[in-house]
């Protein structure tokens, strides 16, 4: 990836996928910055176990 100022930078992207205990994915979180969906997951998390 280059900036807007011509410096190449490397990003690091990921997905996050909530699978239930039968192997199903039930959630996908897009690419984006874990730390801003953090959140989101463990309040997914805890719902699909019933908490």
């Amino acid at each position: 990836m280059v900036d807007i100022h011509g410096i190449e930078k490397e990003k690091i992207v990921s997905t996050a996928f909530l699978i239930n205990s039968e192997g199903r994915i039930v959630h996908v979180w897009e690419p984006k910055k874990i730390e801003n969906s953090i959140d989101d997951i463990i309040n997914a998390v805890k719902k699909l176990k019933g908490m």
